[in-house]
């Protein structure tokens, strides 16, 4: 009758608290999991958009070098094509 007692009060200490303390940390935890997977999306899609912008300057620069080189042509062939817009 003694041991079913002291089982019995070991378990009433576990429930009481352990388990609690348990569910605490485990969720604490996911949180924060949740939390760094959150922001390591986000650096990532901030680098995405870093990459995309170089590349969009990178064509703007290509073709303001075109519309440079197309506007000389002009200048040369048609001097008076700038007058006529």
């Amino acid at each position: 009758m003694e041991t079913a007692a002291f089982l019995r009060s070991i378990g009433t200490l576990f429930v009481i608290f352990i388990v609690p303390l348990w569910l605490i940390l485990h969720y604490r935890l996911a949180k924060q999991r949740i939390a760094n997977k959150d922001t390591e999306e986000a650096l990532k899609i901030a680098e995405e958009s870093v990459n995309q912008v170089k590349e969009l300057q990178q064509s703007a620069q290509q073709l303001m070098k075109r519309v440079t080189v197309l506007e000389s042509i002009l200048d040369d062939k048609v001097p008076e094509w700038r007058k006529s817009r």
